[in-house]
């Protein structure tokens, strides 16, 4: 089963509150609640059904209203992506600003500058070029770094 194959959304009918579940998270749900012990990879129809009955069980995160309503999403339609979707590292919801930009997100935009490559290094700047600073071993014994020019090899 793929991961973002099948959507469908959790919504409370108290507070309007909702989060999107993937089929992997769906899966999850589903297991937990002891519906669903031996099968890895169900059928997604089946699947949901056993969802939609586990959704009446559960409680709102936002105002604890228990019993909680399952809607598919199509996830083919880039343009009916739904309004709100949880990050996929933190957990919390995406801002539907970030995803009328980046439809198909599956992270926030804090955890997805915080995980871009180099995202924690401060970059450097050549003071004579304005070029960007690069880290090399010198070249004597023991080994030892020094920050060099990427154009002009100043150091």
């Amino acid at each position: 089963m793929e991961a973002d194959s099948h959507l469908c959304r959790l919504r409370c009918p108290a507070c309007d509150w909702q989060t999107i579940c993937d089929s992997v998270d769906v899966l999850g749900r589903v297991q937990v609640a002891g519906m669903l012990k031996r099968e890895t990879d169900p059928e997604w129809g089946y699947l949901f059904e056993l969802f939609s009955s586990v959704a009446k069980r559960l409680s709102c995160e936002s105002c604890s209203h228990q019993g909680l309503v399952c809607e598919e999403v199509d996830a083919d339609d880039e343009g009916d992506w739904p309004e709100a979707r949880k990050c996929e590292v933190c957990k919390q919801v995406i801002p539907a600003e970030r995803l009328e930009v980046f439809p198909k997100a599956l992270r926030c935009a804090v955890c997805q500058e915080s995980n871009a490559p180099g995202a924690d290094d401060e970059v450097e700047y050549c003071g004579r070029c304005g070029a960007v600073m690069t880290m090399r071993q010198s070249a004597s014994g023991i080994t030892r770094y020094k920050m060099v020019c990427s154009e002009c090899g100043r150091s």
